[in-house]
C-alpha cells in the first residue's frame, strides 16, 4: 500500500523553490497563490489542488510522480503492472 505524505511533498516543493533561488513571494506571485498559502503547503499543513499540483509541476518542469509527489520508480512500475 502506498501513502501520500503531505509533509515530504511540501519539503520537496521548498527545495525547488530554493533550488532556483526563489521566495516564498515569489513564486507564490508566479503560481498565482498568497503566500501565506504556499507556506501552509511547503510546511505540510496543506494539501494542494490537483490543479496546483500540475501548475507547481509544470513551472518546475517536472513530473507528479517521480518528482514531485515521489512515488519511487519501483513502487511506479508495480503500480502500472
Amino acid at each position: 500500500m502506498m501513502y501520500y505524505d503531505q509533509f515530504n511533498t511540501g519539503k520537496r516543493i521548498q527545495k525547488l523553490r530554493r533550488e532556483r533561488y526563489l521566495t516564498q513571494e515569489e513564486l507564490a506571485v508566479r503560481l498565482n497563490v498568497s503566500d501565506r498559502h504556499l507556506r501552509s503547503l511547503e510546511s505540510g499543513e496543506y494539501i494542494p489542488s490537483i490543479d496546483l499540483f500540475i501548475e507547481i509541476a509544470a513551472f518546475f518542469d517536472v513530473t507528479l510522480d517521480l518528482s514531485l509527489i515521489h512515488i519511487s520508480e519501483p513502487t511506479r512500475h508495480s503500480l502500472i503492472s
